[in-house]
């Protein structure tokens, strides 16, 4: 029985590609952090986001997407503007 389940996955994984080219990445997206400092100085989450090779999207902790560019650091460049913030990849 999981021969036939490998074998129905491997099939189902084919037809998603061929049938929806945008649905897989050539690449994992990284995610990243970008904190923000409060009064006190202690660092606050203030977006987290993925980046792949050619975008990165970030988000409010409460999910609405609020910057896309073309890196994480381009993000955190433009947050710096307005407020002091640490960018923190949490993946290698």
């Amino acid at each position: 029985m999981s021969t036939q389940s490998g074998a129905v996955d491997g099939a189902l994984a084919a037809r998603i590609e061929d049938e929806l080219p945008g649905a897989t990445l050539p690449e994992t997206p990284r995610r990243f952090a970008i904190f923000r400092f409060d009064a006190d100085d202690e660092p606050v989450l203030h977006l987290w986001g993925l980046q792949t090779e050619k975008r990165a999207v970030a988000f409010h902790p409460g999910g609405s997407s609020t910057h896309r560019a073309d890196s994480a650091e381009h993000i955190a460049g433009l947050i710096d503007l307005a407020m002091d913030n640490a960018l923190v990849w949490l993946d290698a």
